[in-house]
């Protein structure tokens, strides 16, 4: 039987192969915080005794200030203290929660919503099972004490340079809201950022900071994909597709690498690109997009020089396309 070491090398070297087949187009690693090793410190919400706690959350940044994302994916891992102990055996509901950071109100002031977060994704939990009702929530073990939650097609837009909170909130099968388990607990990883771990009620408003003292250079472990939007402009010309990819401050049309280029359904590539100003033209053949009657909109994708991918989707106008 193979030992728990050795079932967690395995887990990895499966874990890389998977990542080596791109999950889906369009998404590109922007924050990796990856679990390590099981042996890593975890932290519990430790939040016995106080009224309606529900989660824990921690943060992370992406890109520069000036610049917008589109977060498609969300990886984090948990601490299962016993291995056999699956988590639709004790929760009946997961969501992820998301939203901008903000300090917590000082005494004497007004709470806003500011404060609070919001679902971005949830899914009922199995019965017994490490596994939900949805697609887009994959529950698995790397290890038999380590619980893995994706959380995917989260189209989660953010700002690029600010900071973004983000918790895994459970409802338990007893009822009682958010209390999570004493052997379930989130995994930490060094990072080169600080760290400020806040408690949130399982509706997403905040309680206040984490009591107990940690170190500000741990956080949450987690990997996050996602890509930049881009402004595109489609027309029909004749029996083809015209399609402008708009430059703005934070995205220059001039520095996509032009043979990533795709557009419709078929990824179809251009037959003809030029530059028109700071915007890049381009045009595709309309038997090649995969365009169907009735579609309303498409969508152009590609890379720029630096490897981060883009999309950018517009409505289609039909007049002149036959």
């Amino acid at each position: 039987m193979m030992n728990p070491i050795r079932r967690w090398q395995a887990s990895l070297i499966a874990s890389a192969v998977w990542l080596c087949i791109p999950p889906l187009y369009g998404q590109f690693l922007l924050v990796d915080r990856e679990l390590q090793n099981p042996a890593q410190r975890s932290i519990s919400p430790g939040l016995e005794g106080m009224q309606g706690a529900g989660f824990l959350a921690d943060r992370f940044s992406v890109g520069v200030t000036g610049e917008v994302w589109v977060i498609d994916r969300l990886r984090t891992w948990g601490r299962v203290e016993k291995g056999s102990v699956r988590i639709g055996e004790w929760s009946k509901k997961v969501a992820l929660f998301g939203g901008l950071e903000a300090n917590p109100p000082t005494p004497g002031e007004l709470e806003c919503d500011c404060h609070n977060l919001i679902a971005i994704k949830e899914a009922v939990v199995r019965t017994g099972w490490d596994s939900a009702d949805s697609p887009d929530v994959r529950i698995s073990r790397p290890a038999a004490s380590v619980l893995q939650m994706d959380f995917e097609h989260l189209n989660w837009s953010v700002p690029g340079g600010v900071e973004v909170q983000f918790g895994v909130a459970e409802l338990n099968r007893s009822g009682r809201e958010g209390a999570q388990p004493a052997d379930w607990s989130a995994y930490m990883v060094r990072t080169a950022t600080p760290h400020q771990v806040k408690i949130f009620d399982v509706h997403g408003k905040l309680l206040g900071l984490h009591p107990a003292p940690m170190d500000p250079a741990l956080g949450f472990a987690i990997q996050v994909w996602g890509h930049l939007p881009a402004r595109i402009e489609i027309r029909p010309r004749g029996g083809s597709w015209e399609v402008t990819l708009h430059s703005d401050a934070a995205f220059e049309a001039a520095n996509v690498e032009r043979a990533s280029l795709h557009f419709g359904p078929n990824n179809a590539e251009p037959v003809a690109v030029h530059p028109k100003g700071a915007d890049l033209v381009m045009s595709f053949r309309s038997a090649d997009s995969g365009i169907r009657p009735g579609e309303l909109n498409a969508c152009l994708t590609g890379r720029r020089q630096d490897g981060v991918p883009f999309e950018g989707c517009d409505l289609l106008k039909r007049a002149a396309v036959r």
